[in-house]
C-alpha cells in the first residue's frame, strides 16, 4: 500500500459563532453583540468589534478590540463607561483589568505573545497604558491604546470575552450591582491531516 501525504488548511473565520447557544450576534465578521438585559428600563448590550476582523495565528502581531456599551433602542452609546474585561479560553483566565471610555468605546490593543512558563497563565500577561486619574482604569490617550500583551489569541480556538460594566454616565460613581455580558471570538488556525490512500484507489499511470 502507496502512502500518499495531502495537505489541508483548516481556516475558520474569525468571528463570534453563531453556533453557540449564548452568542446574539449579528452576522457580520468580527462583530458580537450579547443579549440585551435591562438597565433603568431600557434594552442595553455590549457589542465588540475586531480589527482585523478576521484572523489566523502566526498572521496577525495584534489586534484592536472595541468595547461598546449601548442602548439597544436609539443605537446610542453611553457616555463615561468603566469596564471590567476578562479574556478566557476553555476555562482559564488569562486577562483580566479595568477600561475607561470617555466616549463609551474602549479601544484595546492586544498582542499574542506566547512566551509563557508560568501557572495559571495569567501571570504572564502584561498591561500598558495609562490610567484614568479618577476612574483608576487604563483609557485611550491620544493616538495611545491601552495594551495587554500575552498568551491571548496565541492557538486557535474559541475565546470567551467576559465584559463587565462598572459606572455608566458617571466617572464618579460605580453601579450598585455591574452589568455582565459574554463575548465570544473565534481565531482561525491552520491544521495539517495525513491521510493514507490504498493502492486500489490510486489512478494507474
Amino acid at each position: 500500500m502507496k502512502k500518499y501525504v495531502f495537505l489541508f488548511f483548516l481556516f475558520v473565520i474569525i468571528s463570534f459563532p453563531l453556533f453557540h447557544s449564548e452568542v446574539f450576534g449579528h452576522g457580520n465578521p468580527g462583530i458580537d453583540r450579547a443579549p440585551p438585559i435591562d438597565f433603568e428600563s431600557r434594552n442595553v448590550t455590549v457589542e465588540a468589534r475586531m480589527n482585523p476582523s478576521d484572523m489566523t495565528v502566526g498572521d496577525f502581531s495584534n489586534a484592536f478590540m472595541k468595547i461598546t456599551f449601548l442602548d439597544v433602542d436609539t443605537g446610542k452609546a453611553f457616555r463615561q463607561v468603566t469596564y471590567s474585561v476578562d479574556v478566557y479560553k476553555k476555562g482559564e483566565l488569562l486577562a483580566r483589568n479595568n477600561f475607561y471610555a470617555e466616549d463609551g468605546t474602549t479601544t484595546i490593543d492586544i498582542r499574542p505573545n506566547s512566551d509563557c512558563d508560568k501557572t495559571p497563565m495569567w501571570k504572564c500577561t502584561k498591561y500598558y497604558g495609562i490610567e484614568h486619574p479618577i476612574a483608576g482604569a487604563l483609557y485611550t490617550f491620544g493616538q495611545d491604546n491601552p495594551v495587554i500583551d500575552g498568551p491571548i489569541f496565541t492557538n486557535g480556538g474559541l475565546y470567551h470575552i467576559k465584559v463587565s460594566v462598572i459606572s455608566a454616565d458617571s466617572v464618579r460613581s460605580n453601579l450598585l450591582h455591574p452589568l455582565e455580558f459574554d463575548l465570544y471570538v473565534t481565531i482561525a488556525q491552520e491544521q495539517v491531516f495525513y491521510i493514507t490512500v490504498p493502492d486500489h484507489l490510486i489512478a494507474k499511470q
